[in-house]
């Protein structure tokens, strides 16, 4: 069923864009309103086990019924007053196709006129294609694993053009070289986007972040995008490299974002723990604004890096989706 956005609805969402923008380059310690993204973490569980995740070792745990969001929970927390009313709602875990009120909670969000999307690693694509072609999906967050490319293959030309597909890779030392079989799986399937994402290291994982130093990272960006730019838009998490004094801190998360579990207990950032989930969204308008956030806003402000965000890779990259 198609839920059209009338031009209020339009006009609410570039004004939370536009607001969420100035917020951010301000950088402005408390916000006033919203911002216009909402992040569910719908589940716990997780049909892969990437050693690499930065939810590595939180994943699957025995009493997962406890972390698993359900229609009312979802409910409830869209009629939060800290809550975004329009904007987008991403469906995040785990593996969110692993939660059997997904498809309820989708139909329920394109009604309160959200745009809708998934990060899903694709492995129940076949499983559910009938109730991705049916479902209000505006985007769908495809992960890249080479093992499970057999599989992925058998489910993605099932989806027809129901939805918008976003490739994600993440690129380590020893994944450099997969590149151009990523960007030739995204143009044989007729992908819109491709997003490589840098990895994040951790101690259960051997693979390797890369650095600046470690390649011509204008004559990579050039090579695909001169190939594959004219019909994908491709979006480049940063490379790390030591950086220097000047370097100014580009994350807009902590403004555009509204992380949430079943719970209603907020995140900062969906690289953090699942551990630092805390507070209650349903119980209080201060969410956007806790102490923690404001702290971190401010930490951004004066060019400071946060402990838990060390090493992330979107530290100092500017989206283009922001462009």
């Amino acid at each position: 069923m198609d839920y059209p956005l009338n031009p209020v609805i339009y006009l609410k969402i570039i004004f939370g864009l536009l607001y969420v923008r100035w917020s951010h380059i301000r950088r402005s310690s408390r916000l006033r309103f919203s911002p216009p993204n909402l992040v569910l973490l719908l589940t716990s569980r997780c049909n892969k086990d990437c050693a690499f995740c930065h939810y590595e070792g939180e994943l699957n745990p025995d009493q997962w019924q406890k972390d698993e969001m359900n229609l009312s929970q979802f409910t409830q927390i869209l009629e939060a007053s800290s809550a975004p009313k329009v904007g987008r709602i991403c469906f995040y875990g785990g593996e969110p196709l692993m939660n059997r009120d997904l498809f309820l909670m989708l139909a329920e969000a394109k009604k309160r006129k959200f745009f809708t999307s998934i990060i899903t690693n694709g492995l129940m694509i076949e499983k559910y294609y009938r109730e991705l072609q049916q479902a209000p999906l505006d985007l769908m967050t495809l992960s890249y694993y080479p093992e499970d490319l057999e599989k992925i293959e058998r489910g993605l030309p099932l989806l027809g053009n129901s939805t918008v597909i976003n490739l994600s890779f993440i690129v380590s030392q020893n994944r450099i070289k997969q590149l151009d079989e990523v960007f030739a799986f995204a143009e044989k399937h007729s992908i819109a986007m491709v997003t490589i994402e840098n990895i994040r290291e951790n101690q259960a994982s051997n693979e390797k972040t890369l650095y600046r130093e470690d390649l011509n990272l204008k004559e990579l960006k050039d090579k695909y995008q001169s190939r594959y730019g004219k019909n994908i838009l491709i979006r480049w998490s940063d490379f790390n490299s030591k950086p220097k004094s000047a370097a100014k801190i580009q994350c807009p998360d902590f403004w555009d974002t509204v992380l949430v579990n079943n719970k209603g207990q907020t995140s900062p950032c969906c690289q953090y723990p699942l551990g630092d989930y805390s507070g209650d969204l349903t119980q209080t308008n201060l969410s956007i604004n806790s102490s923690e956030l404001v702290e971190l806003r401010e930490n951004m402000r004066q060019n400071i890096i946060p402990p838990k965000c060390q090493g992330c890779h979107y530290l100092y990259a500017k989206d283009p989706l922001y462009s």
